[in-house]
Order: C-alpha cells, then structure tokens, then sequence
C-alpha cells in the first residue's frame, strides 16, 4: 500500500528499487484515528488520520505533503480504502441498496434537468453552443440518464473554466488521483477504465448541484440585473413550466419556491 500512496503524491521511486532511499514494506503504518474530543456538544467526534514511516532516510517534500494530507483528508469517503489499495474504474456507491440507489439517481437527473431550463435562459452563447457561431448543439442537455446529464455538464463547466476559471469549477473539474469522490470525470468514461477508482455517491451529486448553483449566480448575474437571479428566472416569458412535472414525481421537495430561493441566495 505504500507504493501506491507515493505515487498518489507524485513521490517518483520504488520500493524494490535497490538506489530507492525507502526500504521494506513493514517500515510504514497508516492508522485511522476517533478523536475524544468534539469540537462543540452538538458535533460528533471528529475523525483524523496518522501515516506513520519508520525510516529517517525517507524525506517528502512540501508539495508532497500537502498532496498527502489532501489524500488523507477523504479518509471517510466511500470506496476510500479500494481506492489507496490501487482499484480502478467507477462505479456507484454499494453502501446503498440498488433501490435507494435508483432513487437517489433519479432524483438527482431531476434536479440537473431542471437546472438545464436555467442555463438554457441565461447562458450566452459562447457558453451555450459547442460552436457558437453554428448554433447547433448545445453543451447541456436534458437526458433521463445520470452519466449522460453529468457528461454534459462536465463539458458546460469546461468551457466556463476556460473562460473564467475559479476556485468553484476547478473543485468540480478534479479527478480521482487525490480520491475517489471526483465530481464529473467518471461520466465520459466506461466503468473499467484505467484511472483511480471513483464512487458516485449522494455526496459527490450534492456537491455538483451546489457548484452549478453557485456557478448561476456568478455566470448569470450581473450588477446591472436589478432584480436576484431566481426572481428573473422565476418571472421570464420563456421558461418552461413543463420542466417541473417530472420533477415533482421524482424529487419531492425540490420546487420552484425552492431553486428560486436557492437561486436569491
């Protein structure tokens, strides 16, 4: 497991190379830890991890470091101890049953065609069309598959990225070599690819919601808009009051009232 952590954090040598200044696969420990105490009454305890390695000829830089706690730091997520052991491909989270899982997927192409009717009204063009000047094919569209909504997404926060690159798409855009809760990779690919495991989960779904919401109110609104943004899209001629019926079925909870506040937020 060693190897495998050092190359997740970029540390270029092997520990059966006889020139390597790390030796022996029992000189490493890496041990999972519950802290005794919370950090106020209403938290549970909080959780932290120690990487143990007993040889002093063994040196990381700086960057190395931070990529290791970045590493660490998903100690909790699904598929984490698969994912350091060296698995690869994707799938989704099997701590679900298949049941909740076909709920929680479809409610969440629910939410992501939904938020499609929002970028179709307020996207310019070089954000909407993959050739702007040909009108043809939009980047995001709606679809009754999760891996298909989501690969189109990925392809909309792209182009967003390349025009005004932040913190928000650059979280969103990260891959599964420092975990395996990557946002938006897995969809472009097929389950047995070649790259570190990644497990769609609610998490990770819930975290692409969230970014494409606050993406909205960076893209789409603008100190000249004298009304929020879900108040504009709540009130425009063209939006598309079919959007929400499929909605209602599959996503309870998820309203008008709702993006429109989340939207004002």
């Amino acid at each position: 497991m060693l190897q495998v952590i050092l190359d997740r954090i970029g540390y270029h040598g092997s520990l059966d190379d006889e020139n390597s200044n790390i030796q022996g696969r029992s000189s490493y420990k890496v041990d999972v830890r519950k802290s005794n105490i919370a950090t106020n009454e209403n938290q549970d305890h909080s959780y932290s991890v120690m990487l143990e390695i007993k040889c002093a000829a063994f040196t990381l830089s700086d960057r190395q470091k931070r990529k290791l706690l970045e590493v660490f730091v998903k100690h909790q997520c699904s598929g984490f101890t698969e994912w350091l052991g060296g698995e690869k491909g994707w799938r989704y989270d099997d701590r679900n049953t298949k049941t909740e899982r076909v709920s929680w997927k479809r409610r969440f192409v629910a939410q992501l065609n939904t938020l499609q009717s929002v970028y179709t009204l307020f996207a310019l063009e070089d954000q909407k069309y993959f050739f702007p000047k040909e009108k043809k094919r939009m980047l995001w569209r709606k679809h009754s598959e999760l891996t298909e909504i989501v690969s189109d997404v990925r392809v909309w926060i792209e182009r967003v990225d390349a025009l005004r690159p932040s913190a928000v798409t650059r979280r969103l855009l990260r891959n599964s070599s420092t975990g395996p809760d990557s946002p938006l990779h897995w969809a472009h690919h097929h389950p047995q690819t070649d790259y570190p495991l990644t497990v769609v989960s609610e998490e990770t779904m819930t975290e692409v919601i969230e970014g494409i919401i606050k993406l909205f109110k960076t893209e789409f609104h603008h100190s000249k808009d004298s009304d929020p943004l879900g108040k504009r899209w709540r009130n425009h001629k063209e939006r598309r009051l079919t959007d929400w019926e499929k909605a209602a079925e599959d996503c309870p909870g998820w309203t008008e009232d709702r993006m429109e506040e989340l939207l004002n937020e």
